[in-house]
C-alpha cells in the first residue's frame, strides 16, 4: 500500500479505514 499517492490515496484509505472499523466492530463484541 502506498502512503502518499496523491488525492487518489485519500479514497482507498477512507474505504480501508471504514472496512477496518466495521471489521473490528464485527470481530469485537
Amino acid at each position: 500500500m502506498t502512503a502518499s499517492s496523491g488525492p487518489l490515496s485519500r479514497k482507498p484509505m477512507d474505504i480501508t479505514d471504514r472496512l477496518s472499523s466495521t471489521y473490528c466492530e464485527t470481530k469485537t463484541p
